[in-house]
């Protein structure tokens, strides 16, 4: 009977295995490091290695531990290679609550509070001893007085003696207030060292017991061998924006473009040494197609604009970076960009280290020197300045995200523009700010009224003059923008009188901006053009007109 008892275990037994294969499977923390890393703009894709060693007919249960929180469970992904045949069978990811270690903290954290109040303990016994030996020697201090007052009276005072005694008790004082101070000075600073640790301690104490993550691997092995494992896994805490640098040569109508990748992380791990990658894609974004929800609309509810300009600018966060200094004229290793799909990953050629610390990290993506066909335009309405525009065609073998761009012009630095999306081979505007060797100004140098009592309208009009210099040494193109008043009363009527010169004729611009006026214009060498240009307002003698 015993006999069959044990065979029913020992085939109970095996059915266990067989069920649960894990139970016999050796577990094995493996060490792995961060190889590669793809920054998206809201996430990254990290890749991590590590070399194993495997026995035939092996099965092992791999713990990779340690790993960051913002890890995002779906996309982990393990792939190995090498010389040996195996099969992974399996992967989880865990969370680990690491109580054991906020309690060591705590712990040690509680044993130097002792430390600290054990020595603020033997500080206030040793100024409490001096201040029974102040109040000693301050009590001989009265006595002695008190004699020495007695033996004067009686004319039997012994000076010398007397002398060495005050010497005595002054030097004594002296010592002991000297020996005070210090001790007090060391326990002030020992009472803001023990408030710190009581501090520490109860953050400790009440926060989260802190997380990490883990990543089993089941693996087995079917001969003796080595292995690559690659581990792939997206995690949020890291984001990266494009910047640019523009340098302009205005005398060779040059520009050498400075294209930056700004990332940022604070995913929990030290991104050391690590091929770098910066992706457009957003893989957050899912590829099913989205379906509409009902459009429902109501009667407008009343909204104080105060309001609404507060609330605005709780949503805005603004990150300013630092231009480059304009003595960095180095060249610079330069990514290689790759298309996929609808988006572009443009691969660091050098590795980089960027630490977790939320601090933006500036890497060079691409420096291109490109041709632009300057120009200028100027609104003397607004400003008395010439701003300078370059068109430029993208001939780099990169599209340029939108994106902030710091302009020098020369070794000056202007300011800062920006530029949309630009796909490779497209043109497109860049304003570089306002060149100070075009000086613009803008008079009202005419305004009458009719005054007649004949018919029944009033016409007023008025003659402005635009003034431009050209202080360059060659001549330059320059447009200028100016404007009549928009009419919205069909009894109110705008006419232009005249313009010298003629303006530029553009149906689309007016169309777009009612009123505008437009002149194109060379400007000859340090020399001086005009414009002058006329008109008229005619409404009912019985109105009054807002807005002149």
């Amino acid at each position: 009977m015993k006999y069959i008892n044990k065979i029913i275990f020992f085939v109970l037994l095996s059915l266990i295995v067989c069920i649960n294969p894990q139970i016999v499977w050796a577990s094995k923390i493996i060490q792995s490091k961060i190889d590669a890393v793809t920054v998206y703009p809201d996430r990254a894709m990290i890749t991590r290695t590590a070399d194993i060693d495997l026995v035939k007919g092996s099965q092992e249960l791999l713990v990779i531990d340690n790993l960051p929180t913002y890890i995002i469970d779906d996309s982990v992904r393990v792939m190995g290679q090498g010389s040996v045949k195996a099969k992974i069978s399996g992967v989880k990811i865990k969370r680990i609550f690491l109580q054991e270690h906020q309690q060591k903290k705590i712990e040690e954290l509680l044993s130097e509070l002792e430390k600290l109040n054990d020595e603020n303990k033997g500080l206030e016994a040793t100024l409490e001893s001096l201040n029974v030996q102040k109040k000693f020697i301050e009590s001989i201090k009265i006595s002695t007085s008190d004699k020495i007052s007695k033996e004067l009276y009686i004319q039997k005072a012994d000076t010398k003696n007397w002398d060495k005694v005050l010497d005595f008790i002054y030097q004594k004082l002296g010592r002991i207030n000297e020996q005070a101070i210090l001790f007090d000075q060391e326990k002030r600073g020992l009472l803001k060292k023990i408030k710190a640790i009581e501090a520490e301690l109860n953050r400790y104490r009440n926060q989260r017991s802190p997380e990490k993550k883990l990543v089993e691997i089941a693996i087995e092995a079917e001969a003796k061998g080595k292995m690559t494992l690659k581990i792939n896994y997206l995690i949020t805490g890291a984001s990266w924006i494009p910047s640019y640098d523009v340098r302009v040569d205005l005398d060779k109508s040059e520009l050498c473009l400075n294209y930056f990748g700004i990332i940022r992380q604070r995913t929990g791990e030290d991104w050391n040494d690590v091929k770098l990658s910066l992706s457009t894609a957003k893989p957050h974004i899912s590829g099913l197609l989205p379906e509409l929800d009902p459009w429902y609309i109501d009667f407008r509810q009343p909204v104080f604009k105060q309001a609404m300009k507060r609330a605005l600018a709780d949503t805005v966060m603004q990150e300013a970076y630092k231009p480059s200094s304009p003595q960095e004229e180095l060249k610079q290793e330069t990514a290689y960009a790759e298309s996929r799909g609808t988006s572009v990953t443009f691969n660091i050629k050098k590795r980089e280290t960027i630490l977790g610390k939320d601090e933006p990290f500036k890497t060079t993506i691409t420096q291109e020197e490109l041709q632009a066909k300057l120009s200028y335009i100027c609104t003397p309405k607004l400003y008395e300045f010439a701003f300078l525009k370059a068109e430029i065609v993208n001939d780099t073998k990169y599209p340029f995200i939108e994106g902030e761009v710091s302009i020098f012009l020369g070794e000056n630095y202007i300011g800062k523009s920006k530029i949309d999306a630009i796909p490779i081979d497209k043109t497109f505007d860049l304003h570089l700010g306002i060149d100070e060797r075009i000086h613009v100004e803008r008079r009202l140098i005419g305004e009458k009224a009719d005054k007649s009592f004949i018919g029944k309208k009033a016409v007023h009009s008025y003659t402005y003059r635009i003034t431009i210099e050209n202080l360059i040494k060659e001549e330059k193109r320059i447009i200028v923008h100016d404007q009549v008043p928009v009419a919205r009363h069909p009894d109110i009527q705008v006419k232009l009188v005249r313009s010298v010169p003629a303006m530029v004729t553009k149906e689309d611009v007016q169309e777009e901006s009612p009123g505008l006026l437009e002149w194109e214009l060379s400007l000859p060498a340090q020399k001086t053009k005009t414009i002058e240009f006329e008109f008229s307002v005619a409404f009912p003698k019985s109105m009054r007109v807002k807005g002149l």
